[in-house]
């Protein structure tokens, strides 16, 4: 099935942002009601180890990248930078959150969650970006937003694309899917 831009949660608030794309990890077995305190007791951080190494070894060049060229300084600060997301939601927005909103959870922003969605935000020196993750019957799904902020950043993230589509997106959703047979089918 593929999914509208009108059927991704909180994509409403992100309309200057281009959308980039969605992927869906299938959640076979398990619990009846799957909700993100879930998903995150079996994918804590502790749990990247088991990404392919490829899509590991990207990762780790960005960050890299990002700490050596100086591109993500915003991430080191506390409290959101001046021109993140956080500072345009509503007393209402925060309030709804399970979890307080404005925290940083690796490279991300958590911007808004409940129990069956979360919205982050990365914003770096090359875009920001957006990550909506959500739950819907079976799936574990999440889409990708980008608004450029420099005038190089659609070089950037021309740049990127094949790398984050065919390898590092893929590898995600086949790290969730392993995950979660593991956790579910097996034993």
């Amino acid at each position: 099935m593929e999914i509208q831009r009108t059927d991704i949660p909180w994509q409403e608030r992100l309309p200057e942002a281009r959308y980039m794309d969605t992927h869906s990890a299938y959640l076979q077995g398990g619990p009846d009601t799957i909700d993100l305190a879930y998903m995150e007791s079996l994918f804590g951080p502790h749990a990247q180890a088991d990404l392919a190494w490829p899509a590991r070894a990207l990762i780790a060049l960005r960050e890299w990248l990002g700490t050596a060229v100086g591109w993500d300084k915003e991430k080191e600060s506390a409290s959101p930078p001046l021109d993140s997301y956080f500072w345009s939601m509503t007393e209402e927005e925060i309030a709804s959150c399970l979890k307080a909103p404005g925290r940083t959870e690796g490279p991300a922003r958590i911007l808004w969650n409940d129990e069956k969605s979360l919205v982050a935000e990365v914003l770096n020196a090359t875009c920001q970006a957006f990550a909506v993750a959500w739950l819907e019957k079976r799936e574990a799904r999440i889409s990708v937003f980008v608004i450029e902020t420099k005038w190089w950043s659609k070089y950037y993230l021309a740049l990127i694309e094949p790398f984050r589509k065919w390898i590092v997106y893929p590898a995600l959703v086949k790290w969730i899917e392993d995950g979660w047979r593991k956790a579910h089918l097996t034993g």
